[in-house]
């Protein structure tokens, strides 16, 4: 195949991101970091049609920035809906935005959980299920699975996991 074929357009991030890219409606949603250890955290949209930038919303990470050198803090998935987009990044920070870039809401985790981390980057994408963004935190101190309410960033409901590190994504699955 033919370099650059059937390409429409491609961008360079603003950082170092390995996430996946998220599509609702017009918009695509991806994750960066940048700066010296990636302390500043990035989510940002882009026309789906164009690539042209619609907007990027920075802030400052809370917990730990240290990672494997192949991993980055803009490691996790986001998930988005037509309500938002909600990212969380391997620091433990947890960011939601509307559609148009306006913030709903921001958690620490490290800060709710200060034993939360591990010294290799956690890599736990989100998942929507039950009307509820689902966080998954496994690593080497407290350990959960939590529902965090889309439109307030409350926790709704919390279910305590073994203390392990894993890079486990939940997966909503019809039982």
């Amino acid at each position: 195949a033919q370099a650059g074929k059937g390409v429409a357009w491609k961008l360079e991030l603003p950082g170092k991101g390995i996430s996946s890219p998220v599509i609702v409606g017009d918009r695509v949603f991806l994750t960066a970091a940048i700066g010296y250890l990636e302390k500043r955290l990035i989510v940002f949209a882009v026309d789906v049609k164009t690539g042209k930038a619609l907007w990027k919303r920075q802030f400052a990470a809370t917990g730990s920035t240290a990672c494997h050198p192949t991993t980055s803090m803009a490691g996790p998935t986001p998930v988005a809906d037509a309500q938002g987009v909600y990212a969380l990044f391997a620091t433990g920070d947890m960011a939601a935005f509307t559609l148009d870039g306006d913030l709903k809401w921001y958690r620490s985790l490290v800060t709710d959980h200060p034993t939360v981390g591990n010294q290799v980057g956690m890599a736990s994408s989100l998942a929507m299920g039950g009307g509820h963004v689902v966080v998954q935190m496994e690593n080497v101190g407290e350990s959960f699975i939590a529902g965090i309410d889309p439109g307030t960033g409350a926790e709704k409901w919390r279910i305590k996991r073994e203390s392990s590190s894993t890079w486990n994504s939940p997966l909503n699955v019809k039982v």
